[in-house]
């Protein structure tokens, strides 16, 4: 009886290294998240903010404009919000942005993250706690017409 229960607890022991040392030799692959320069395609252009205006004093709704290398915000009587040296990524529908914005007037100079997702015509801020830009809600209708937003 004794020798019996040696080999089973040999046997359970030699089991948990054979399944412990499988573990460790298993490799996972893990795809990296290729960070492509510029903007997309996709979402070039001019973009105007379709949220109604609470009074005629607010000025001109906010501005997006994406270009091959660059995105900026324009926010009446604000300075425009320039980030360069764009990187971008799209995820399940969602273009997510790194950049460098500058510095302009009291717009502090700094990395910025942020998320933008396009239905339609229409694009908007996808929140998120490390994202600089929190619009909640708000869309922004593809535009030709706006000009003299940035100085």
């Amino acid at each position: 009886m004794k020798k019996s229960w040696q080999q089973v607890r040999r046997f359970i022991l030699v089991g948990l290294v054979a399944l412990f040392v499988g573990n460790v030799g298993m490799t996972t692959t893990v795809q990296a998240t290729t960070w492509h320069k510029g903007t997309p395609k996709a979402l070039r252009g001019l973009y105007q903010s379709t949220a109604p205006r609470q009074n005629s004093a607010s000025g001109f709704p906010p501005v997006i404009e994406l270009d091959g290398k660059t995105f900026s915000l324009g926010v009446s009587n604000n300075p425009v919000q320039m980030v360069k040296r764009v990187k971008y990524h799209k995820a399940h529908g969602v273009y997510y942005f790194k950049g460098h914005m500058e510095h302009q007037g009291w717009v502090k100079a700094r990395n910025v993250q942020f998320a933008l997702k396009k239905t339609g015509k229409q694009i908007h801020f996808v929140s998120g706690k490390h994202f600089f830009y929190q619009y909640s809600g708000e869309k922004f209708k593809q535009t030709t017409h706006v000009t003299g937003y940035r100085n």
